[in-house]
């Protein structure tokens, strides 16, 4: 895949990486390893946490990152206290979607599949 993403976008430098939304990383490396009679494949990606992303970064990055806006959505997601609490991150993370330009529809599915 890292390759079809190098030979379409003109030769972009790509990473490619886990993230891991509730657990740390502690800079580890993964790897995928696959051999049969003598031939193989081995892909290594860099492994993060969401827990560890500066959140304060994502918001200045969710206007133009739909990526960001998930993230800010899952770290609320682990973030779960009381009702009260949730229901008002909840609020904070749709007015996030509208301002970036998700309609009522997208910004409810988008929350609904990330906050559970």
């Amino acid at each position: 895949m890292k390759y079809r993403i190098y030979d379409r976008f003109g030769g972009v430098e790509t990473i490619s990486l886990a993230l891991l939304t509730n657990d740390r990383a502690n800079g580890e490396t993964g790897e995928y390893r696959r051999e049969r009679d003598g031939c193989g494949l081995r892909f290594r990606f860099r492994v993060h946490a969401l827990p560890d992303w500066d959140e304060a970064d994502l918001v200045g990055r969710a206007a133009d990152n739909p990526f960001a806006v998930v993230a800010l959505a899952q770290l609320a997601a682990h973030r779960r206290t009381s009702d009260p609490e949730r229901k008002a991150r909840k609020g904070e993370i749709i007015a996030l979607l509208y301002r970036y330009r998700y309609n009522r529809d997208e910004a409810i599915k988008r929350l609904a599949r990330s906050t559970g």
